[in-house]
This record gives C-alpha cells, structure tokens and sequence, in this order.
C-alpha cells in the first residue's frame, strides 16, 4: 500500500525496500506508478482484504465456504 501513502508519511524501511526493488529488479511500478495500479491496490483495500480476514475466520472455524460435503 505504499503507493498510496502520502511521501511523508511511508517509514525508513519501506523507502529502503522501495529502493531495493527499483535497483535490483527495475520495477516499473515502483518508478513510475500507472494510474490503474493505484485503482488495483485500492480495490485490494477496499474489497480482497476484509474478504479474505473473513474467510480466514471462517477456515479458523472449520467451516467449508463453497463446498457442503
């Protein structure tokens, strides 16, 4: 999510990581953020994340989600 922190705000370590994947792997994403990157990872925020916190709870639980056997 650091692509949506403000410069200001991202701690030490994610800058360093940052720099680490543009050094090494010249990651275009890092060094030049798209717009629909931004609208990918707020999706991940917004939508993937709680379902997937969800869905951990439930396999914590036993519980089948998709399948009744």
């Amino acid at each position: 999510m650091q692509a949506l922190y403000p410069v200001s705000v991202v701690p030490g370590f994610m800058k360093a990581l940052k720099f680490y994947l543009i050094n090494t792997h010249h990651d275009q994403f890092f060094i030049h953020t798209p717009p629909f990157f931004r609208a990918f990872i707020w999706s991940e925020v917004l939508y993937q994340a709680p379902v997937m916190l969800w869905s951990l709870g439930a396999l914590r639980r036993g519980m089948s989600l998709f399948l009744e056997i």
